[in-house]
This record gives structure tokens, sequence and C-alpha cells, in this order.
């Protein structure tokens, strides 16, 4: 329940977009048909000895499109001005 109190991710987040939803006739493979759009944001720590990663906390927003307009909007609504966005470790 603590996610429902804390309305957004303040620490090192990771943000990404993608569509739920099932196979539909006629619709192969990415195409978005009636899916629904999501962006994602989880908070992460990272380990300094390791390479292992700790998921934090999860917030998810469901988005009109992929637009910039529309993932920056779901973005502000996500995160505190402190958290930043970091490039997976490879």
């Amino acid at each position: 329940m603590a996610a429902m109190e804390d309305p957004i991710l303040p620490g090192v987040v990771e943000v990404d977009e993608t569509t739920i939803g099932g196979h539909e006739p006629g619709k192969p493979g990415r195409s978005h048909g009636k899916k629904t759009k999501v962006q994602v944001a989880v908070e992460v720590q990272y380990s300094e000895h390791t390479v292992k990663v700790k998921l934090l906390k999860a917030k998810g927003r469901i988005i009109k499109d992929y637009t910039s307009a529309s993932l920056g909007r779901a973005i502000e609504d996500m995160l505190s001005p402190a958290a930043y966005t970091v490039k997976p470790i490879k």
C-alpha cells in the first residue's frame, strides 16, 4: 500500500512504453489494433559492487499515443523533479 500513498517516484527511474493486449486476427506483429498503450516507470537501486538491480516501486499510466507530448506528460505525472532516467546496464 505504500505505492498508493506515494504518488511519484523520487529516485533513479527507468521508463519504457509498450502495448497490453493479446493477439488480434488481422493485426500481425506489433500493430496496435485495440491494444492499450501504456508507459511504465520503475524506481531502481543499483548495487555498487555487482550488476544486480533492486526494483523498489513502479507506476504506470495509460497513454493516448507515443508522441513526445503524451510520453512527457506521463513522465511528469509519475516522477518527482529529483528523479532522473538512466540507460540500462549492458
